[in-house]
């Protein structure tokens, strides 16, 4: 089934109080864009009571996507697909993530419903994506894939950020097959 997110549309984030995530623009013309199937353009925002985590679509017209990402409006690094020719085509979710001293990579093989962020071969998070999404959800009373998330001790930066960049590149690879 085909996934419909809209502007402005709130969704919660089950396991954190107050936690919400929406699609976000950085302008109107990016909303066009994005309206009209023509580039996806949209980023995400995650509005917590600590933290306001934002990941901003960036070089318009690059094949390959770039985001500015900030934590409480600082800038602290960039998500980006890796190129073909550096591994990209081997993998559902080719993305990096660079912050100004460190470098994350994204896992999840072709076929695979799992999804790791991982730094130096260690595992930051671990997300498991459900097969069908044919039966109702016992928490929220709703259809739909279901994820299960773990997300591992990481000092640098909070959780909430790890699951912002998991929630927009499966919203990319959603994207992408629709």
């Amino acid at each position: 089934a085909p996934v419909y997110l809209f502007d402005d549309m709130y969704i919660k984030l089950h396991g954190f109080t107050d936690t919400f995530w929406s699609l976000y623009f950085h302008n109107q013309f990016h909303k066009m864009l994005n309206a009209c199937g023509m580039v996806w353009m949209h980023g995400l925002r995650v509005k917590s009571p600590e933290n306001d985590i934002l990941i901003r679509r960036i070089k318009v017209w690059s094949l390959r996507p770039y985001y500015a990402v900030f934590i409480n409006n600082n800038k602290i690094g960039i998500l980006t697909m890796k190129s073909i020719f550096k591994g990209g085509i081997k993998q559902q979710a080719p993305y990096i993530f660079k912050s100004s001293h460190d470098e994350y990579s994204f896992h999840n093989a072709y076929l695979s419903k799992q999804t790791t962020i991982q730094k130096d071969q260690h595992n930051i998070l671990v997300g498991n994506r459900s097969f069908l999404d044919l039966k109702t959800n016992a928490i929220t009373k709703r259809r739909g894939e279901v994820h299960d998330i773990k997300v591992f001790e990481c000092f640098e930066y909070p959780k909430l950020l790890w699951i912002a960049l998991y929630i927009q590149i499966m919203n990319n690879h959603q994207t992408k097959e629709n």
